[in-house]
């Protein structure tokens, strides 16, 4: 039997552990999806889908997106627009994107403040989800290089 010390220590230990966990994002992650697969006509036209995935309600979460190339040798970054969809926590990412150069979308989703990324290419076919990967973080330059580079 539990003293009354033991039993509420026990449960500031197991308070501590389950908040831990939540502000640590809860399983908290971005997963891209193909445009062509969305029914939802908010995504006619969009480069890709996000969604955000996860426990809690990651359907709240906010979503940022930009399509960073390579042109030429030089760097170039554009500002996606992030459409919500009929799905909570879906999203399309819709801009233009010259045909030129090498190209990756990176997108940071906000969700209890924490942040979480994904990148992947785009070729001239499309969305490539095969280099799609999800980032424990915020999408860093060296993130985005890695698929840049493996997208030649």
């Amino acid at each position: 039997m539990f003293s009354r010390t033991k039993l509420q220590l026990f449960t500031a230990s197991a308070l501590t552990l389950a908040l831990g966990a939540l502000a640590y994002g809860g399983g908290y992650w971005l997963e891209f999806g193909n445009p062509s697969a969305s029914k939802d006509p908010a995504a006619k036209g969009a480069i890709a889908i996000v969604r955000a995935m996860g426990c809690g309600e990651p359907s709240k979460s906010t979503l940022k997106a930009t399509a960073e190339g390579l042109v030429e040798g030089e760097r170039k970054s554009i500002t996606l627009e992030v459409v919500a969809l009929s799905t909570p926590g879906a999203f399309a990412l819709k801009g233009t994107l010259p045909a030129e150069g090498k190209w990756v979308v990176s997108a940071t989703g906000t969700y209890m403040g924490v942040k979480r990324g994904a990148v992947a290419a785009v070729t001239p076919a499309g969305f490539d989800r095969k280099s799609a990967k999800s980032i424990p973080h915020q999408p860093a330059r060296a993130d985005i290089d890695a698929v840049l580079i493996a997208s030649r």
